[in-house]
């Protein structure tokens, strides 16, 4: 279990978006809370390590410099082999950190990291967009 606390502010406790992916992947209902118990999330035995990429002074995430020498060792460091990523971006090509996706994934071949699609599904073609671009991942939407 870790927290890498990025550029991290108080917006994620309001309305967080990564605090809603990570209990539905790894939630747990405490066993006397009866009117909840059946909203655990798929794997509630799991363990977590989250990295919090919003600082919430804009509408954009703060990533570090490299996902491939910064983000994605963290994780993996603590023991973490699946790397969920609910996020990206709308450009549709190979980019940089798609790159580091690929390579970080060839390098430790025990890793699983996956990403989503994008929010620009209603665009048609080419709506998928980087990082879920790249060749070794995961990717869903």
């Amino acid at each position: 279990i870790s927290y890498n606390p990025g550029d991290a502010d108080s917006s994620d406790f309001e309305d967080g978006h990564g605090t809603h992916v990570a209990g539905t992947l790894v939630g747990q209902a405490p066993e006397w809370a009866d009117a909840v118990n059946g909203f655990n999330g798929i794997a509630p035995e799991a363990k977590i390590a989250f990295y919090d990429i919003d600082d919430g002074t804009t509408e954009y995430l703060k990533l570090p410099e490299s996902l491939y020498d910064e983000y994605f060792p963290d994780a993996y460091n603590h023991g973490a082999r699946i790397h969920s990523n609910s996020w990206g971006s709308d450009d549709p090509s190979y980019t940089i950190d798609a790159r580091e996706v690929d390579e970080f994934m060839w390098d430790k071949d025990s890793a699983l990291i996956v990403y989503a699609n994008g929010n620009a599904g209603d665009t048609g073609w080419f709506s998928v967009g980087s990082p879920a671009t790249c060749k070794n991942c995961l990717s869903i939407g």
